[in-house]
């Protein structure tokens, strides 16, 4: 049986209004309490900068470890400036006899300039020197990295290589830079953790704040039998209208940085930094749009769970 025109016409006029009631009066209570909101925009906005400035920095990590990772069983032998054909062919019989190399590539003094001008502040130190100061180098695949300590200590030994700086291997340094990320990292997450926890503490307060301005208004509408979720839909709204301008604050911030900062790198033909592009950036800038609205609705809920359900 088909429904009455007019009865739906009703039902439609109650959805209207009920939907009217609650977002219009969450952006009319937004606005009124935009002064005790503004200390909750500003805190999620810090958090969320930091959270974005972090992850463009694990983005850069992410991207040099990769290099790394995929460079790790290469031992660069640096030839000595001026060194002989002979020396150097020597050197490489040498490595070559070594059951623990794979394969022995060259790379000449302009090819290492070459790459150099592709990795950030590297291209910088030959125009400051005014001359070409990275020497060519054997490029030594080794075929286990357990080997690789002493597969450095031959090619030490021979005199077309490099005095001062004779090969890229450095146990130790590697050791200490991978301590330092990891308790880089850790102290990061720790930090983002509390803020994250002062940023939903100040929301929730905000909502508190609304929920008690309104306390008559809305025992009124829980007398006369109004529905859950229009008791709690004009609160959940504001909160996440908070995050959300924190969101689009942190968001606008992060994106016009982070496409600056690729630009000039461009501009000079470097890469900023290993993983981290204009795609980079974007996902990023929209992560911190969607975690702003999370944060300020997260506040509201735990707001309106402990003060509003009483």
């Amino acid at each position: 049986m088909t429904e009455p025109k007019e009865i739906r016409g009703r039902r439609r006029a109650v959805i209207r209004n009920a939907i009217r009631f609650v977002v219009g009066g969450a952006l009319r209570d937004w606005r009124r309490h935009l002064g005790a909101n503004s200390m909750a925009i500003g805190s999620i906005t810090f958090l969320l900068l930091l959270a974005g400035v972090v992850a463009l920095a694990t983005l850069g990590l992410r991207g040099v470890a990769a290099q790394q990772v995929q460079s790790a069983d290469v031992l660069h032998v640096y030839l000595r400036q001026g060194a002989s054909q002979s020396d150097v062919a020597q050197l490489r019989a040498q490595l070559e006899s070594d059951p623990a190399v794979v394969r022995i590539g060259y790379t000449s003094a302009a090819q290492a300039l070459k790459d150099a001008e592709q990795r950030p502040g590297l291209g910088g130190i030959a125009h400051a020197a005014g001359q070409n100061p990275f020497p060519a180098s054997l490029d030594v695949t080794v075929r286990n990295l357990t080997e690789m300590n002493a597969v450095a200590q031959l090619a030490e030994q021979s005199q077309a290589v490099d005095p001062t700086l004779p090969t890229s291997y450095n146990e130790s340094a590697y050791q200490r830079v991978l301590t330092g990320l990891i308790w880089i990292a850790a102290g990061g997450a720790v930090f983002l953790l509390i803020l994250a926890v002062i940023a939903i503490a100040v929301t929730q307060n905000s909502i508190r704040a609304a929920i008690y301005t309104r306390r008559d208004e809305v025992r009124v509408m829980q007398l006369v039998g109004a529905r859950r979720w229009m008791v709690r839909g004009p609160f959940l709204i504001e909160g996440g209208l908070t995050g959300l301008v924190a969101g689009v604050v942190a968001a606008v911030a992060i994106a016009a940085t982070g496409e600056a900062a690729v630009a000039a790198a461009a501009s000079q033909n470097q890469m900023l930094a290993p993983g981290i592009d204009e795609f980079t950036v974007l996902i990023t800038a929209l992560a911190l749009l969607a975690a702003g609205l999370l944060l300020g609705a997260g506040g509201s809920m735990i707001a309106l769970r402990r003060h509003l359900e009483r």
